[in-house]
């Protein structure tokens, strides 16, 4: 991947803010509240995509405006100092505007020459700070049940639609999100108006995504430049390594609504997990190793961590029913499952669950012990290839044998050991798995450090041709 073009683009703009803001210039950062939830409030991929448009129409709006970095809902624009009060208290204003009910935190701070470093840090202080701070949405909730919104059931019904032949009584903002999807639906192919069309067996798979010590790299940056070039790189690695992960996996029919920056949101066939994950993480891995320094906007030792990125993935596969933003919560804990793997050391992971039902939401996000028993999550840096390969031999193992894992729930680890290995002696099905991956299963070691885990149970359902 070459990105010589985006940090062209990313200084070209820093010299710009400079020259534009003047001898007292101030930083000025924004960061948009409750994305998730305002994309995912209408489950219709038409919404959510309008959704993410008012999003991105207004990063757009800012960087036409000279921002040094806008995208995802976030972004930092340098302004002259007496612009700057009103600047700040007019983009949350704009902003709600736009989206209807969205709410943006704004903060701002003098840019000390020589000490940039200092003045960043203490933007990102005074935005956290903005961000905890700002007030809730403007109230449109509903007076009664009856007159709440249609499609969301969270405000009141302003609009008399029809939607398949049937009247809709809908609010403002799923009007303005329909509408503005409905519109840039020419430009793309996921016209459907419910996940249920991005449904396989009933089920969808919703992905959750974020890159990994992300804070910690941009407290290294020092300067306004190497702050613009590596929000612009990271968010061109992680839409290209995405764009190309779906296509690997060979998702015909998804929809991404929330994509920005480092963050991946995306819904698609449960068949396409598998693919897509072990594909996105190396993307992302083989494009920041070659980043380098980045035309000298980085240290030796920016560019180094920079190089290290990995990302954390969460997957759950959910009924086509389930509301978009319960499986978006659902593959956002998975996701943090992952993350902490990562915290130990390992460049990327994924964690994924099947939820056969709601009522089995809180047992079966406990469906092992986690880490410390060799369950998933599962490290991506290089051993999910093997993970899937030994996953895809077990459906030559019979469905009531396969079941047997299970009891690892209900077993401390040396009697389920022992258990599995008697298993392993009196079944050839159990045998030909071993050989199948190229293990040993006369070898009580080998079968100890291969026999599979629950979440290959959890995978196997998710796999291209399982029933």
């Amino acid at each position: 991947m070459n990105y010589n073009d985006r940090v062209k683009e990313a200084l070209a703009c820093v010299d710009k803010a400079r020259t534009q803001a003047g001898a007292a210039p101030w930083l000025v950062g924004y960061d948009i509240n409750g994305i998730q939830e305002y994309v995912t409030a209408n489950s219709r991929p038409i919404a959510m995509r309008g959704a993410s448009l008012v999003i991105k129409n207004f990063d757009d709006t800012l960087r036409r405006e000279g921002a040094i970095f806008a995208g995802g809902g976030r972004g930092i624009l340098l302004v002259p100092g007496e612009r700057c009060q009103q600047f700040v208290e007019q983009l949350p204003k704009k902003y709600a505007e736009l989206s209807i009910c969205g709410v943006l935190a704004a903060a701002a701070v003098p840019l000390h020459t020589g000490e940039e470093w200092a003045s960043l840090r203490w933007l990102r202080l005074k935005l956290q700070n903005a961000k905890d701070a700002a007030p809730p949405p403007k109230d449109r909730a509903p007076a009664t049940k009856a007159s709440q919104c249609d499609r969301c059931r969270m405000y009141e019904a302003e609009y008399l639609t029809k939607t398949g032949g049937q009247p809709e009584n809908i609010c403002a903002r799923c009007e303005t999100i329909t509408t503005l999807g409905q519109k840039n639906a020419a430009t793309v192919d996921q016209r459907g108006l419910s996940l249920a069309e991005l449904a396989s067996r009933g089920y969808v798979a919703a992905v959750s995504a974020d890159g990994n010590s992300m804070g910690r790299l941009f407290e290294e940056l020092d300067s306004l430049e190497a702050l613009a070039v590596v929000s612009t790189v990271i968010k061109q690695l992680f839409s290209d390594a995405h764009s190309g992960a779906l296509q690997e996996a060979g998702a015909e029919q998804f929809v991404d609504p929330v994509t920005g920056g480092d963050d991946i949101r995306v819904f698609f066939q449960p068949e396409c997990v598998a693919p897509y994950v072990g594909a996105l993480a190396r993307k992302i891995k083989e494009g920041a190793s070659s980043f380098g320094l980045l035309r000298g906007t980085l240290t030796q030792k920016q560019a180094d961590f920079l190089s290290g990125i990995g990302i954390g993935i969460g997957v759950a596969v959910t009924s086509e029913k389930t509301p978009a933003s319960s499986m978006l919560q659902r593959a956002h804990e998975l996701e943090r499952s992952a993350k902490r793997l990562c915290l130990q050391g390992t460049r990327s992971a994924v964690d994924f669950a099947w939820f056969s039902s709601d009522a089995a939401y809180s047992k079966e996000m406990s469906l092992d012990n986690g880490i410390a028993r060799g369950q998933r999550p599962v490290a991506l840096d290089d051993e999910w290839d093997a993970y899937v390969h030994k996953t895809q031999c077990l459906r030559h193992v019979p469905a009531a044998q396969r079941a047997i894992l299970a009891e690892r729930r209900n077993m401390i680890e040396e009697e389920f050991a022992n258990f599995f290995r008697y298993q392993v002696a009196r079944s050839k099905h159990w045998q030909d798995w071993f050989k199948a991956i190229g293990s040993d299963w006369s070898d009580t070691s080998r079968v100890l450090a291969d026999m599979p885990d629950l979440g290959m149970l959890e995978l196997l359902r998710m796999l291209k041709g399982e029933k």
